[in-house]
């Protein structure tokens, strides 16, 4: 029937769109890594130096807020944290948008006959989908997704307070 060849040649594409992030994750790993990290290092440096601002102003007993050091280290903090967040919501949502995809495939199944092509497509494509979930990551290291985010932050904060100990 006509449905059931379409569900057929969206399966056929999500195949190629589960190729095609496979290929992704392979060609720009290392350049996301090194993205990554480079961000991460210039978090820690921002914040390290905003606390120093912080003290040295606190000593002097002045009010940092309009200081071309705290502005210019809060400015850094802020675009490297933006920077990261767009890698991490762009590959998030894609994930998400294909774990939608699967529940409305299911649920589509669940609706239609028994003994139909169409339903035996939609069967496939919703196994399919199960099996073959993409998801991107960092040459298999990590996943890029919204808790990558808070590991990097929270490693950024224990690694200052550790610095700010040992001074």
């Amino acid at each position: 029937s006509r449905s059931a060849a379409t569900v057929l040649s969206l399966r056929r594409l999500y195949l190629q769109i589960c190729k095609v992030v496979q290929l992704l994750n392979q060609m720009y790993g290392l350049v996301i890594l090194l993205d990554l990290a480079s961000r991460f290092i210039v978090i820690i440096t921002n914040v390290t130096t905003l606390t120093s601002v912080l003290k040295s102003s606190r000593s002097a007993q002045m009010f940092p807020a309009f200081s071309l050091p705290f502005m210019s280290t809060t400015a850094g903090l802020v675009i490297s944290s933006g920077l990261i967040i767009n890698i991490i919501a762009h590959c998030q949502l894609t994930t998400w948008k294909s774990k939608e995809l699967s529940n409305k495939i299911l649920r589509l199944s669940l609706k239609l006959p028994t003994k139909n092509s169409t339903e035996r497509q939609l069967k496939l494509f919703s196994c399919q989908i199960i099996h073959n979930s993409f998801e991107f990551s960092v040459f298999g290291l990590f996943r890029l997704d919204a808790s990558l985010f808070c590991r990097i932050f929270a490693s950024a904060m224990t690694y200052t307070a550790v610095l700010a100990q040992l001074n």
